[in-house]
């Protein structure tokens, strides 16, 4: 899996000064809790032909977006820390939360104008407008006999999946040094981009809220693990979705792949077919992920088979990622090593992790790789880059196939398929999507 990459990096081991620098950025860039804004229109909504708005029924011609939540904070009557605080237990509550995207004077038909196009006049602040807590579930809850407010909150979810064009529900998984605020505006901002077709769970787990408190997040997440597991048995044995997407970015990787991992053991005798049609997993997308790589090749085995298909994106010079490697010293997942290196594993693995790679059921991105003007890397990228923002909809959305996707591949080291944005994605995205609205129109 480190073996993605043609070009050598610098180690941030190379010195006090260096690590220093690192921090001094990332303490600046990621050190407070800023407004979110309206991420950039994904690319393949700049073309007037895939106008996901104007082809969505039940569209309310509103700035405000609503998602579900799940969360094991607490609640918080704090202005500092809006709806959930830091700390935490293992209740799980459910409910809705609105965001407006734009002031008051900005309206529907500004937001829909601005947000179709590459360039921008106006900045679209998202704020939380209102949260409704509807039901919570004890940890001494059996999730087999829920209590009358959460059937009331999977009766709201189950309305709106049963509306959606989709009928998929998507489940966000934030990363660290985010509020219940930040959590809940990027999911927002994803499902507005879907046309507000996809309906959207965001899953708001413990965060410090505060860089330096990483470490901190770490540890949350362990602890969050068995409320995340039986977040997912809920979903996949009330709601009423034909497929259940997860988007898991950054730190949520973390999270995502230790439940996950668990998961699998759970179903490891189980037979595949019947455990793939009770769990309804669609497409994972692991974005930027926190999760050490020796852990998700540990784990990947259990639950691979599970998902329709998963997703990797990953970029040696992530710099968020490369803070996070100084504190324990692991590789991560969303940033491995140079292209060539070895990993500590048998000859077996190796085997087995070429062939998991190889497979239409895993796509490897390294978002190193394109000479695309315009294209940048952040650890954000699934949200701040057009590019892939376009694959995280078009993929989770319309359950395209790797081979739909306008992708390209080389081969990396040990002959795996490593896949990046070529320079003619958009052409062949868009020219797969448009026979693909023929054949549906016949």
């Amino acid at each position: 899996m480190r073996n993605l990459l043609m070009q050598t990096i610098p180690s941030f081991r190379a010195g006090p000064t260096r690590s220093r620098l690192l921090l001094f950025s990332l303490l600046l860039l990621t050190g407070c809790q800023h407004a979110v804004t309206l991420m950039p229109t994904p690319e393949v909504l700049r073309d007037e032909r895939f106008d996901v708005f104007t082809h969505n029924p039940n569209l309310e011609k509103t700035n405000k977006v609503n998602v579900f939540y799940a969360t094991n904070r607490l609640p918080s009557d704090k202005p500092s820390e809006p709806g959930y605080a830091k700390s935490f237990d293992h209740t799980l509550r459910f409910g809705e939360a609105t965001l407006q995207l734009g002031s008051d004077e900005q309206n529907w038909e500004q937001l829909y104008a601005e947000s179709t196009t590459a360039e921008r006049k106006d900045t679209f602040e998202i704020s939380l407008i209102q949260h409704r807590e509807i039901g919570s579930l004890k940890e001494s809850d059996s999730p087999e006999r829920l209590p009358e407010d959460v059937k009331d909150f999977i009766a709201e979810l189950n309305e709106a999946i049963d509306q959606s064009p989709l009928k998929t529900l998507t489940i966000y998984v934030h990363g660290a040094n985010s509020n219940f605020y930040r959590a809940t505006a990027q999911g927002a901002q994803y499902r507005y981009f879907t046309g507000q077709h996809a309906v959207v769970l965001v899953f708001a787990w413990p965060s410090a809220e505060n860089i330096l408190k990483y470490t901190t997040d770490v540890k949350n997440t362990k602890q969050t693990v068995p409320d995340f597991i039986r977040l997912l048995k809920i979903m996949t044995k009330y709601s009423s979705a034909k497929r259940i997407n997860i988007i898991a970015y950054s730190a949520g990787g973390r999270l995502t792949g230790d439940a996950l991992g668990q998961i699998g053991a759970q179903h490891e005798n189980k037979n595949v077919g019947r455990a793939r049609k009770a769990l309804r997993f669609g497409h994972l997308y692991l974005t930027s992920s926190d999760e050490p790589l020796y852990e998700f090749i540990d784990y990947l085995p259990g639950y691979i088979h599970l998902f329709e298909g998963i997703t990797v994106t990953a970029d040696p010079k992530d710099g968020v990622l490369g803070f996070a490697k100084l504190t324990d010293g692991q590789i991560r997942l969303g940033r491995p090593p140079k292209e060539g290196g070895e990993l500590d594993l048998t000859a077996e693995q190796q085997t087995w992790l070429t062939n998991a790679i190889n497979s239409k059921a895993f796509t490897l991105i390294n978002l190193q790789v394109n000479t695309i003007p315009g294209f940048e890397f952040t650890h954000g990228a699934w949200y701040e880059n057009p590019w892939v923002s376009t694959d995280v909809i078009a993929t989770l959305n319309l359950g395209l196939r790797l081979e739909q996707r306008g992708l390209a591949v080389y081969k990396g080291h040990f002959d795996r398929d490593v896949w990046y944005f070529p320079p003619d994605y958009l052409q062949k995205l868009k020219a797969f999507l448009l026979e693909r609205k023929k054949a549906t129109a016949r």
